[in-house]
């Protein structure tokens, strides 16, 4: 990457914390930028490194493997989700069905294809390539930001408090199986659209995660007002 008159970039070294923050965080908005236009094998760290404007060497003192950078991204999206999440079930009234609530929580991720994608790689490609002591860091943060998704969904839904960490892993199983079933591709896409006998695979995430979620929110005994999930 040069500046006009075919100069590089001056290298400079952070070393106050909100330096060394600010350059993390351009470190991870030019990781998503290549994310969302480009399959997760096809971004490297060289690429994310001149996409940020520095050297592969400075990315590598901030992040050990690119799967630990796609890890934090996981992290951050994951949080933004909740906090999205939290607002639009505030928006709706104390007397929300659970179809209320499983659309507003529907809405929320497909706003966020980045976060869609990231989920489905989580655990069948980055937690499977990092090594234990980040893979343990990376699982502290996901364990705060599912506990806090749990009390969201607490509230919103009138369970028991305690009661919603199994329904958040529920939530999020659901939500890597359908985007998977999801068409991928032009050639997936066209074969299901073209042939009338393959119609059942034509799903659209939002739509489907929609009514999987209403089903997972409705309670089976018309009489019992709150249930646990546990």
């Amino acid at each position: 990457m040069r500046q006009e008159g075919g100069r590089k970039p001056r290298r400079t070294r952070a070393v106050t914390d909100a330096a060394k923050q600010a350059r993390r965080a351009r470190i991870l908005s030019s990781a998503a930028r290549l994310f969302s236009s480009h399959e997760y094998h096809a971004v490297s760290m060289a690429a994310i490194a001149r996409a940020a404007g520095l050297a592969k060497g400075t990315v590598y003192l901030y992040f050990d493997t690119k799967e630990s950078v796609f890890l934090d991204l996981v992290s951050s999206e994951l949080a933004a989700w909740v906090a999205h999440s939290s607002v639009r079930l505030e928006e709706t009234n104390q007397n929300a069905t659970p179809a209320d609530v499983a659309k507003a929580v529907a809405s929320a991720l497909a706003e966020r294809p980045a976060l869609i994608r990231l989920i489905a790689l989580l655990h069948v490609v980055l937690e499977q390539n990092t090594e234990r002591e980040a893979l343990r860091a990376f699982k502290i943060r996901l364990l705060a930001i599912t506990e806090q998704a749990a009390g969201v969904f607490e509230q919103a839904l009138r369970l028991e408090p305690g009661t919603g960490t199994r329904l958040v892993l529920w939530m999020h199983a659901l939500t890597v199986g359908l985007s998977q079933m999801t068409p991928q591709g032009a050639q997936v896409a066209a074969l299901v659209e073209q042939d009338p006998a393959l119609a059942v695979f034509r799903l659209d995430l939002r739509t489907e995660l929609e009514a999987a979620l209403t089903l997972l929110f409705t309670p089976q005994m018309p009489t019992e007002p709150r249930r646990r999930f546990s």
